[in-house]
């Protein structure tokens, strides 16, 4: 395998300045929208992991200086974590991998359970640096289970439409009946509850909830984010 941590918008350049005939090898380890970053080639060959762990840094001095008593990187995640999720030709070698560092796997048994997954992701990574970052001081994604409850239910309600779009987004012409006999299988987004029960228990696998998503980051893959529920609740809008 050859292992891709890339944001999603350099998964083309990254394909393209590979070797033909090691293409098929490439495993993308991002937050992709498979419909949206992977349709340059309906037909295209390589794996595909959707995250649901992090990784920090440890803690600096005032020199920039790693404190040796924190080695680096420091994992995130915890047994309650939504399973990160793999599709692909190398999905059992990569589920291998990650499993013996304590991540909960699932292999995709199919491109459109991948496609809902990453659905779900997005929804995640769309609300919680807004909502982290909405008023005068950060918050914590702990602190705003607990003080915008309503809030997230009211939001998840108003996207759902727009996440189920998503998630119905063909994107490849791979033959499915290959993919190994472990893997399991999903076939909707879910409900408003299992959306919100879903992003809670994304939230506190990561330091009990105590972490707040960056805001340049979010800035930066705004378009990426929000940008594409935004079009999609337009379109819908419009068909209505």
């Amino acid at each position: 395998p050859l292992y891709a941590c890339i944001p999603s918008s350099a998964i083309q350049t990254v394909w393209e300045a590979t070797v033909p005939h090691r293409r098929k090898d490439l495993v993308f380890l991002c937050n992709c929208i498979p419909s949206r970053h992977l349709n340059f080639d309906s037909s295209i060959d390589f794996t595909i992991c959707i995250l649901h762990f992090g990784v920090s840094h440890a803690s600096v001095d005032d020199k920039g200086t790693a404190s040796s008593l924190q080695p680096l990187p420091i994992l995130n995640t915890s047994p309650q974590s939504p399973p990160t999720v793999v599709y692909g030709r190398h999905a059992t070698t990569l589920a291998e991998v990650l499993k013996r560092d304590g991540i909960s796997v699932e292999i995709a048994s199919s491109a459109q359970h991948l496609q809902i997954v990453a659905a779900k992701k997005l929804a995640w990574s769309s609300l919680f640096w807004l909502l982290c970052h909405d008023s005068n001081e950060p918050m914590t994604v702990k602190e705003v289970w607990e003080s915008k409850l309503k809030q997230i239910h009211e939001l998840v309600e108003e996207m759902l439409p727009a996440l189920e779009r998503l998630a119905s987004e063909p994107w490849t012409k791979r033959d499915d009946t290959e993919l190994p006999k472990t893997s399991t299988s999903i076939k909707s987004i879910g409900t408003v509850q299992e959306v919100v029960d879903y992003l809670y228990a994304y939230s506190m696998s990561m330091k009990h909830g105590q972490i707040t998503p960056s805001l340049r980051l979010g800035l930066n893959e705004i378009q990426e984010r929000n940008g594409v529920l935004l079009s999609l609740m337009a379109k819908l809008s419009d068909d209505t």
